[in-house]
């Protein structure tokens, strides 16, 4: 699942619950907005490596 901080704005993907942000600590999580999904999903896909073939 995709969630949201509600205090810092960080959308990150977990399985499972999730009590607090990864990245600031706080316990404002949320479900990420079908917005926050595709915008999260293009930084993403924007982000992977190439893989080498060698």
């Amino acid at each position: 699942m995709i969630y949201t901080c509600q205090r810092c704005r960080f959308t990150f993907e977990r399985t499972g619950a999730v009590e607090t942000c990864p990245d600031c600590g706080k316990d404002s999580i949320r479900p990420a907005t079908d917005e926050e999904i595709a915008d999260f999903k293009k930084y993403a896909k924007e982000f992977q490596q190439p893989s080498k073939s060698e």
